[in-house]
C-alpha cells in the first residue's frame, strides 16, 4: 500500500459526496435545506435534503436526481479521442 494520499474531490471522486447547508439562504418554506452533489459509479448524482418533523421527531427527506450528460465532470483520459475517431478525416 502506498503512502501517497489520494487527492478527494467530494462529490467528484467515486463514491463520495458533499452537502451545503442552504437554510439561511431559503427564500420558500418548500425550498430544500441542503444541496450538493454524489458520485456513484462513475455518474454524478445532485442530492437535495430537507428537515422534516412527523411528530414522531425529525428526520430528513432526501431527493437524488442524475445530473445532466452535458453537465457530468470529464473523466480522467476524458477528451478530443472520441469525436476525432467520429471525423471522417481523421486517420491513426
Amino acid at each position: 500500500m502506498s503512502d501517497a494520499k489520494m487527492k478527494v474531490e467530494y462529490g467528484v471522486t467515486e463514491l463520495t459526496g458533499k452537502l451545503n447547508d442552504r437554510t439561511s439562504k431559503k427564500t420558500e418554506d418548500w425550498h430544500d435545506d441542503w444541496n450538493g452533489r454524489i458520485m456513484i459509479d462513475g455518474v454524478q448524482y445532485y442530492l437535495n435534503a430537507r428537515t422534516r418533523d412527523s411528530g414522531d421527531g425529525e428526520w430528513i427527506s432526501m431527493k437524488v436526481v442524475r445530473v445532466p450528460d452535458d453537465k457530468q465532470p470529464k473523466k480522467e483520459g476524458d477528451g478530443d479521442d472520441t469525436a476525432k475517431l467520429d471525423d471522417p478525416n481523421f486517420t491513426l
